[in-house]
C-alpha cells in the first residue's frame, strides 16, 4: 500500500508541475483582444471571425472581439493596453506612431474605393468651387479621406490645408443623410456602399483616390509588439486573414452570404460592390510611403517620415502602385 501511495503521490505532483508549466508558457496567451470597424473594407476581418478561422488556428486562446467607430478609438485602446490587434486606415496609424505609440503594421487587408460625392445642384464641379459655407463630410479628422483631400488640395489649389475649415467629421450613414437633406453638407468623401447609394440618388463624384494619391490606400492590420513577437500567434493571424482574402477574391458562396448578412444587402449587391472600380482585397500594404512623406511635409506628422520599415513589422509587404491602379 505504501508503494502504491508513493506512486500516486509522485504522479499527482508531476501532473501539477506540468499544468503549472503550461500556464506559464509564453507561447500560449490566455486571450487576444481584437477590434474591427464597420463597412465592406473590413470584410476579411469579419469573414475570418464568422468562419472561426482564428479559433481553429489558435485552440485554447480566448478571442475577445469588439467594434470601434474609428481610428482615434482604436489608438486609445491600443495605447491603453486593452487591445492587441486593430484594423484601420494608414493616417491614424502614422500619427499615433509619430506620437510614440509602439505598435506597427503587420499587413494590409483591403484597398477600398474612395470618392468625393457632391449634390448635382451644389454648383461644385471642382475643389475651387467649394465656398466657405459649404461643408465636406469625412469619417474623422486626419482620416484617409481627409489626407486624400489635402493631397488633392495641394495639387489643385496649391495649399494642402485650403479646405481644412470646411471639414466636418461624420459617420458614413450620418453624412449620407446630411448630404441628402440639402443641408450645409455639400460633399461627402465616401466609401462603399455609400458611393453606390449616393450615385443611385443622383449625386456625382468630383474626386477619387487616384486623383488624390495616384492609386488607392490600404486598410491595415496593426499589432502590438507582444503579438508580433509571438511567432505562432502572429503567423496564425496573418494566415487566417490571407485565407479570408482568398475566399473573398474567389467569390466563395458562404463568404458572399456572410458579407450580405453583415452589411444588410443582397447577394447581387455584394458582388457589385466587390467588383466596384478601385476595390482591391490584398494583404500587401499600398501607398504607405506616399502618405507618410506627404503627412510629414505638410505638418500632419511632427517628424520626418523614416520609411516603410519604420512603421511596419517584417511581415508587411509593400504593394506596387500599378497593382492598385489596375483596380481603378
Amino acid at each position: 500500500m505504501k508503494k502504491v501511495f508513493v506512486f500516486l503521490l509522485i504522479l499527482s505532483l508531476c501532473s501539477l508541475l506540468t499544468a503549472c508549466g503550461e500556464q506559464e508558457d509564453p507561447d500560449s496567451p490566455a486571450s487576444l483582444y481584437l477590434a474591427v470597424q464597420y463597412g465592406m473594407q473590413y470584410a476579411p476581418v469579419y469573414v475570418m471571425q464568422e468562419l472561426g478561422l482564428l479559433e481553429e488556428a489558435l485552440p485554447g486562446v480566448e478571442l475577445q472581439w469588439s467594434n470601434l467607430g474609428g481610428g482615434s478609438a482604436m489608438n486609445e485602446a491600443l495605447i491603453s493596453g486593452s487591445l492587441d490587434v486593430a484594423f484601420m486606415g494608414i493616417p491614424p496609424v502614422l500619427i499615433a506612431i509619430d506620437k510614440g505609440a509602439d505598435y506597427r503594421i503587420s499587413c494590409g487587408i483591403c484597398v477600398p474605393p474612395a470618392q468625393l460625392m457632391v449634390r448635382a445642384d451644389s454648383g461644385i464641379t471642382q475643389l475651387s468651387d467649394i465656398s466657405e459655407q459649404q461643408r465636406i463630410a469625412v469619417p474623422s479628422i486626419t482620416s484617409i479621406q481627409h489626407i486624400m483631400l489635402a493631397m488633392a488640395c495641394q495639387k489643385q489649389l496649391g495649399d494642402a490645408h485650403a479646405l481644412d475649415e470646411n471639414l466636418v467629421a461624420m459617420t458614413n450613414p450620418d453624412a449620407y443623410i446630411a448630404l441628402s437633406s440639402g443641408s450645409q453638407v455639400a460633399g461627402h468623401f465616401a466609401s462603399m456602399p455609400y458611393i453606390a447609394y449616393e450615385q443611385a440618388d443622383g449625386f456625382v463624384s468630383i474626386l477619387d483616390a487616384e486623383d488624390c494619391l495616384g492609386s488607392g490606400a490600404s486598410i491595415v492590420c496593426v499589432t502590438t509588439p507582444e503579438v508580433a513577437e509571438n511567432e505562432q500567434l502572429h503567423n496564425a493571424l496573418l494566415d487566417c486573414l490571407q485565407e479570408a482574402i482568398s475566399l473573398i477574391n474567389a467569390r466563395d458562396e458562404q463568404v458572399l452570404q456572410i458579407i450580405a448578412e453583415r452589411e444588410h444587402i443582397t447577394l447581387e449587391e455584394v458582388e457589385t460592390y466587390l467588383d466596384w472600380e478601385g476595390s482591391l482585397y490584398a494583404s500587401e500594404v499600398y501607398s504607405l510611403t506616399e502618405l507618410g512623406e506627404f503627412m510629414a511635409e505638410y505638418g500632419y506628422l511632427s517628424k520626418d517620415f523614416a520609411g516603410f520599415s519604420s512603421v511596419t513589422w517584417e511581415t508587411a509587404v509593400e504593394g506596387q502602385p500599378s497593382d492598385a491602379q489596375d483596380a481603378e
